[in-house]
């Protein structure tokens, strides 16, 4: 079992971890591997130049724009052992998202990597408040700093002493990480997080998990979405190593599981939908893992039981947790002996650093409501307070607490504890009626017999809305879905158009881009009516 200091912060994790083991294997990235006092020694100057170039001031948001890899860890850790804010920063994704989250965040110094650095001109552009740059080898090593003022000549680069003056903190000294999620109001919102609240899960998370200094664990997800804190220093926190998969390596992750000899498999479902996908051209068993960890979206019973036929040996936990409350609050560890689990799979019972209750819910087994939490491991609000009119808190009348409302709709079962039933707000109004898409997704997930299926609202100004299916190019066939839809769905709550594709598009998080499928609903749309025109025209 590992024991992990409640009031610690969450480099002193890995820093016990270097002291403990230094020659233990840290990160496996690529062909280079390095261990815990290596990385360590990176964590060092990265942590010296964010010093010098600050000039001492501590508690500041700093931009990380570095790709998955050895340079992104060291600045990670060197941001937070500086005792500054770490604030990851998507380059792949639009540029105003970009400029959004450094304006938001207030931004004065970035920490970019070589692979990152040639989007400096794309990214720029809009900043207009002054900052300096910290560039990385592909080692991780700092190089210098560059001031925004003369990015094109050579003399702007400057040593690692040279002071920007930055004012005082913002933040306060607990202050861990800001990740922006997507707003209601179509600009990110910055979720900021504390140590104390991440230590205080992990704290909780360990002494569930047979976790052990001798594991090696995979690390697909993006460092833009939260899950990836859970994952780095859980590994770390344990003296375990991370492997971060290659381009190449997603394309096939049990062969990375294999080749590597991992233990701890962690990712969000659709990666494993694609591996049982995968499975129908070639299976392999990923026979060294012993424990599979899943989050971020709702996980099927097919693919759990795929899962488990897969790599039966490793123990299967169904995680879930907003980034607002630490990445984990709840977990589940499915049982594929037990016939009445439910799908889609339990959520499961909340960790002991977590308060649940179930919002506007009746008694009875069956009682459905929002999702609230609160303790230790509960954010105190948005960056800049809520982007929204409504708090994201209420108040109990009785105790004077607040309470976090997901916007999650679960209800609670005595056997599998709490059971998602879908989102609050993903509601729509169709001819009249309320529908709830998750509803539409369920059945229409049974009709493809687990496989991918995603149901989406069709909205264009010169034609009334529509309801649009896709589904897997291996889904049966149109009329076997309708006839299935048919005999559980009310007319208004069936597809107008089943659209196949051979596979689904994913957004950085890893998880099924339901934008992309919106956009693509209209594009096929309007390709209809191009067709129709054109013919009609002839």
């Amino acid at each position: 079992m590992v024991a992990i200091v409640p009031h610690s912060k969450l480099h002193d994790l890995f820093l016990d971890s270097a002291r403990s083991g230094p020659q233990r294997a840290a990160v496996c990235a690529g062909t280079l591997t390095i261990s815990y006092q290596e990385l360590d020694r990176l964590r060092c100057e990265i942590s010296q130049a964010i010093a010098s170039i600050s000039g001492g001031a501590q508690r500041l948001p700093i931009g990380m724009l570095c790709s998955k890899g050895i340079p992104a860890y060291a600045a990670i850790l060197g941001i937070l052992a500086s005792n500054n804010v770490y604030v990851p920063i998507d380059l792949s994704g639009p540029r105003e998202r970009a400029s959004q989250i450094i304006l938001a965040a207030k931004l004065r110094i970035l920490i970019v990597d070589e692979e990152s650095s040639v989007e400096l001109s794309r990214l720029l552009g809009d900043a207009t408040h002054g900052y300096a740059m910290i560039f990385l080898n592909a080692g991780g090593v700092p190089l210098g700093v560059l001031r925004p003022s003369s990015l094109d000549t050579h003399s702007s680069m400057l040593p690692a002493d040279s002071s920007l003056g930055v004012d005082g903190p913002p933040f306060s000294d607990d202050l861990a990480y800001i990740m922006f999620t997507s707003g209601s109001t179509g600009v990110p919102k910055g979720v900021p997080v504390s140590h104390a609240s991440v230590v205080s899960m992990l704290c909780s998370l360990t002494k569930l998990l047979p976790v052990s200094e001798c594991d090696r664990y995979s690390q697909f997800t993006d460092l833009t979405f939260d899950i990836s804190i859970g994952e780095l220093f859980l590994c770390w926190a344990t003296g375990a190593c991370l492997y971060a998969p290659s381009s190449r390596d997603k394309l096939d992750p049990i062969g990375f599981v294999r080749r590597n000899g991992l233990t701890v498999w962690s990712s969000v479902p659709t990666l494993a939908e694609f591996v049982m996908e995968r499975s129908k051209i070639q299976f392999s068993r990923p026979t060294t893992l012993k424990m599979s960890l899943f989050c971020g979206e709702a996980m099927s019973l097919e693919l759990a039981r795929f899962w488990k036929k897969l790599s039966p040996e490793a123990a299967l936990y169904n995680l879930y947790g907003p980034t607002e409350a630490a990445v984990y609050s709840t977990v589940y560890r499915f049982d594929e002996s037990d016939p009445e689990v439910p799908d889609p799979l339990p959520i499961g019972l909340p960790l002991a650093t977590v308060q649940v209750k179930i919002a506007d819910a009746s008694c009875g087994d069956c009682a459905k409501g929002e999702l609230l939490l609160a303790g230790a491991q509960v954010f105190d609000g948005y960056l800049g307070g809520s982007p929204s009119t409504e708090s994201p808190f209420v108040v109990d009348t009785a105790s004077g607490d607040g309470w976090y409302k997901t916007g999650d709709i679960v209800s609670y079962s005595e056997e599998f504890g709490l059971l998602f039933r879908g989102r609050k707000d993903h509601q729509i109004k169709l001819r009249g009626y309320r529908i709830e898409m998750q509803e539409v997704e369920a059945a229409l997930r049974a009709a493809v017999q687990g496989k991918a299926a995603v149901a989406v609202l069709r909205d264009q100004s010169s034609r009334p809305l529509e309801l649009i299916a896709f589904v897997s190019m291996s889904a049966p066939a149109d009329r076997t879905i309708r006839e299935f839809l048919g005999a559980r769905l009310p007319a208004y709550m069936l597809p107008r158009f089943i659209y196949r594709l051979p596979s689904f598009p994913i957004n950085a998080n890893g998880k099924t881009d339901y934008r992309a499928l919106e956009g693509l609903a209209r594009g096929m749309a309007m390709a209809k009516q191009t067709s129709i025109n054109d013919t009609t025209a002839g």
